[in-house]
């Protein structure tokens, strides 16, 4: 896994596993929200947007959450 560890006073952190597609959130409040099918590009694309917050509420909610 790809751990990104962004800039954000709501995400702590971000990680990414490229064999299984899923990107997991780690929020400052403690919670963990893992999510399915995301492709690598956006993990990519989000450590450059210009707010991990916005790209993850605009693009990364969309793909499944896993239970």
């Amino acid at each position: 896994m790809t751990i990104f560890k962004p800039k954000s006073s709501h995400i702590r952190e971000v990680g990414y596993d490229d064999a299984s597609r899923s990107m997991a959130v780690k929020f400052h409040n403690g919670k963990v929200y893992t999510h399915l099918g995301v492709p690598p590009e956006a993990f990519v694309n989000m450590q450059k947007y210009r707010s991990v917050g916005e790209f993850y509420h605009r693009i990364i909610k969309r793909y499944k959450l896993a239970l």
